[in-house]
């Protein structure tokens, strides 16, 4: 993988680590790291899902699997219990009403969980994701939340999806008034960390 100088961006090629990060004001900064929410280590963690709040989607079965072997999964404090208990007092999430549900063992303490858009190549459905994702940042900014990872979108082009979140977070950190300080990226694959570490780079420095 490519090195660079830049003091404010620098690789490193192994899972679990920083492929990329920069600081995009003096405190804030948006981070790529290779791997998967098994190594992620946070605040909270985005689960795009469906607005029945169902772990049935990637994201969702790697977070029954950590709990279960923590030893809690579908029984009273377990994620999936959680969001039945969300969707009886609320109702179903959507792309405007993201949702919160709490960990006791795993290494990020908060799950926000959110409904992703279905890919179109439209501009007017990108701005659409974007606005979902930032409901969600919204929504950790307003439970007082420091740092927030975001895994890969699912169903959407890798190049695509490389550029709205890392264009919409620098834009987040850059002009909201808010309580996060890291958003952190995870990419899963090589094609993908090259894809979002080589767009991060070829940002300005001067943002």
């Amino acid at each position: 993988m490519k090195c660079t100088n830049d003091s404010n961006l620098y690789y490193n090629a192994f899972m679990g680590k920083i492929l990329a990060k920069r600081f995009v004001t003096k405190d804030k900064s948006l981070a790529i790291v290779g791997g998967d929410i098994f190594e992620f280590v946070g605040d909270a963690l985005l689960n795009p899902t469906n607005p029945e709040m169902v772990m049935n989607n990637d994201v969702g079965r790697k977070i029954t699997r950590m709990e279960m072997q923590s030893g809690s999964s579908l029984h009273v404090g377990g994620t999936q219990w959680a969001c039945a208990q969300w969707i009886a007092k609320h109702g179903e999430i959507s792309q405007e009403k993201p949702a919160f549900t709490m960990t006791e063992s795993l290494p990020f303490q908060t799950i926000i969980h959110t409904v992703y858009p279905p890919f179109r190549s439209s501009l007017e459905e990108q701005s659409k994701l974007w606005h979902t994702i930032r409901k969600a940042l919204d929504l950790a900014d307003l439970l007082m939340l420091h740092s927030i990872g975001i895994p890969p979108i699912p169903n959407w082009p890798v190049t695509t999806a490389a550029n709205i979140l890392i264009f919409g977070c620098v834009d987040y950190l850059r002009t909201r008034d808010s309580s996060i300080f890291t958003i952190t990226l995870l990419v899963n694959n090589d094609a993908a960390s090259q894809s979002y570490a080589q767009l991060l780079e070829d940002y300005p420095t001067s943002w």
